[in-house]
């Protein structure tokens, strides 16, 4: 190791001589621990005759000062051409014949800021032989951001996929920003992009997915749910289709909302006409020979749907209550006249 506290120089033609300390002068080249200088080209020429601990070091003369090296190269003979700086520009570390501006050339390189001695807050860029390049970020608690071989991870060390994350993640917006996350594909027929919820991190069949299918020109939206999360998913639960409507337990929902099963509601409001009109002075009530003879040809009451027109069509809630309320109000036409009737029965006898 040599260490330099004060300038050396030499003048073109002072004849240095070689000395205890292996400094030599020869022809306008400077030897430092050689006097055979290698290359025509090499003015300044270091050998270093300890392969562990030798190299180059310019540092403070202040015993006390912390860190007395200012610059400091270390020879190894485990890493050929520790730092090397070409012609060029390029900086090779590790690396023989640099090819970028920075290289690296040695397995478990790394590049490392840190703010303390334990690594507990650090940025490393690093190569390691069992993953590709990746940029790493840890904070007190581990985790961080990791990107390894391409895949991306948020507070794990081993991304499964393109994005891993595992924790809370926030899309936010402010003025006419937006805040969103975007999943693509290329278009094709019955292909879908879903984001799938696993049990955990090993598990290879998801317990529930919100995915996108492409419908004709359109998509289609659908979330899917799983009886066991051995199964996968097992039941695509609810859809939106490409025109909005919503369906839950069918994937062709015909109407704004379908749904294939029973529904349990403690209150239900529909917005619909009433059948007031029905005790109104020129409302036109069937008389009853003409009511029995409808009922006798066609089985059902005016204005009400057949059995055969319920199941093949059902029913709409709101319409059929005001039928309903429709052919009550008409039944207390009846019975009000036919009371009539009895009573001028009554005074005749």
């Amino acid at each position: 190791m040599l260490s330099v506290p004060y300038a050396l120089y030499a003048e073109e033609g002072s004849g240095w001589e070689k000395v205890d300390e292996g400094i030599s002068y020869l022809g306008g080249k400077v030897g430092i621990g050689t006097s055979s200088l290698i290359g025509s080209n090499t003015n300044l020429q270091i050998a270093v005759n300890d392969p562990t601990n030798g190299g180059l070091r310019i540092s403070n003369n202040d015993s006390t000062a912390n860190n007395q090296a200012l610059f400091r190269i270390d020879a190894n003979a485990n890493k050929q051409n520790a730092l090397r700086v070409q012609r060029d520009g390029k900086v090779g570390i590790g690396e023989d014949n640099p090819e970028y501006d920075l290289s690296f050339g040695h397995t478990n390189d790394k590049i490392g800021f840190y703010s303390d001695a334990n690594h507990n807050a650090s940025i490393e860029l690093y190569n390691s032989e069992t993953a590709n390049m990746t940029f790493r970020t840890q904070n007190l608690t581990g985790g961080g951001f990791i990107f390894d071989g391409g895949d991306v991870g948020v507070r794990t060390n081993l991304p499964l996929t393109a994005l891993h994350v595992n924790g809370t993640s926030i899309s936010s917006f402010s003025g006419t920003q937006r805040g969103s996350i975007t999943i693509s594909a290329d278009y094709e027929a019955d292909h879908f992009n879903a984001i799938d919820f696993m049990k955990n991190t090993g598990a290879t069949q998801p317990i529930a997915r919100i995915g996108a299918k492409f419908s004709g020109s359109g998509s289609m939206l659908y979330f899917g749910t799983s009886n066991s999360y051995y199964n996968g998913i097992t039941s695509e639960a609810m859809v939106i289709d490409e025109d909005g409507q919503v369906g839950i337990g069918t994937t062709n929902p015909t109407y704004p909302l379908s749904v294939n099963g029973t529904i349990r509601s403690k209150k239900v409001i529909v917005d619909t006409g009433w059948s007031d009109f029905v005790f109104e002075d020129d409302y036109s009530l069937m008389p009853l020979h003409q009511l029995d003879k409808f009922i006798e040809e066609n089985k059902h009451l005016p204005e009400i749907p057949s059995a055969k027109e319920v199941e093949a069509n059902g029913i709409s809630l709101g319409e059929m209550d005001a039928k309903l309320l429709q052919k009550i109000e008409e039944l207390t036409l009846y019975t009000i006249g036919q009371q009539k009737m009895i009573d001028e029965l009554v005074k005749q006898n």
